[in-house]
């Protein structure tokens, strides 16, 4: 209960936050309120919103016995409401999803976007709140792409979309002659979502033994914001017909990694180095379908 009632705070914080900024980027921002321009509401200036949505009904069931958990996999009825408008200056997105959870036994709530972005500079876009991030050269293989994933979505069988999961994250992106550069800043450590047993059973080694649904990880997260933050950096450039690129993270392990004086699941330090190579060779015209992808870890101190 503990650790739910820490989610549905940080989700409430994501979105008044966000709010916030976008409301503070539109009273500065906004042409609407240039000195000579004439008055009209904020709302004026914004295209029709785009409103789109599916309802999905998915289930699965075991093929083989598994003691410690029940013999459905996965039984959801979702609804889930994407929202999208734009200015001139300013691009909004909200996508939300509701469902019941057979499995659990629960209702469920989820923001998986909520930002806004915009351009302020030709070499500067920037994009604020909850969102989806990714990069590398993967496709299910995340070398150096150490946003979180949701890897129980994933082999239960829901959508491969569910598959990366949302940061609560600023993201900066610069456009220079000599290269770019995107940088994303999280304030408060987004991990993974691992196994717990509460959908998939486990190797436990503190128990020698397969566990599962009664047996749940718990753990102790980093969250206090702008102290456990995350810093990714990625620059690239296009030289010919590759794209080079040079990668950094400095944050935690995604999974629990490492324990308490108590005993305590808990995430430990790290950073990540890596690079990436990826094109079309000119003079053979093929594409490279698994272009090199390098990186190297550290524990962080």
């Amino acid at each position: 209960m503990q650790c739910d009632e820490k989610k549905d705070k940080s989700e409430a914080a994501t979105i008044i936050v966000t709010l916030v900024l976008f409301l503070m980027v539109i009273f500065f921002e906004s042409p609407a309120l240039a000195v000579g321009a004439e008055k009209a509401s904020y709302f004026d200036n914004f295209h029709p919103i785009e409103i789109t949505g599916f309802l999905e009904e998915r289930a699965g069931v075991r093929t083989t016995n598994d003691p410690e958990q029940k013999n459905i996999s996965v039984l959801d009825s979702r609804l889930q409401l994407e929202i999208y408008t734009y200015t001139d200056w300013v691009e909004l997105k909200y996508k939300g999803a509701v469902w019941g959870d057979g499995v659990t036994e629960k209702g469920e709530y989820e923001t998986r976007e909520i930002w806004f972005f915009l351009r302020p500079y030709e070499f500067l876009d920037v994009k604020i709140g909850r969102q989806v991030l990714t990069w590398g050269t993967g496709d299910l293989v995340f070398i150096n792409d150490l946003f979180p994933k949701d890897w129980q979505s994933y082999f239960i069988g829901r959508d491969k979309e569910y598959l990366k999961a949302p940061s609560d994250a600023a993201k900066m992106s610069f456009f220079t002659n000599l290269g770019n550069i995107d940088l994303v800043y999280t304030p408060q450590f987004d991990a993974d979502r691992y196994i717990t047993g509460e959908y998939i059973s486990y190797w436990s080694e503190a128990e020698q033994r397969i566990v599962g649904q009664n047996d749940k990880v718990f753990v102790d997260k980093p969250d206090d914001w702008f102290q456990d933050e995350e810093i990714a950096l990625r620059l690239y450039k296009n030289i010919s017909n590759y794209e080079i690129a040079f990668y950094g993270y400095f944050g935690f392990w995604k999974q629990p990694s490492s324990q308490t004086e108590s005993g305590r699941a808990t995430f430990s330090k790290l950073n990540v180095y890596g690079a990436s190579i990826r094109g079309l060779p000119a003079p053979l015209g093929v594409k490279i379908h698994n272009p090199a992808d390098f990186f190297v870890t550290f524990l962080g101190c």
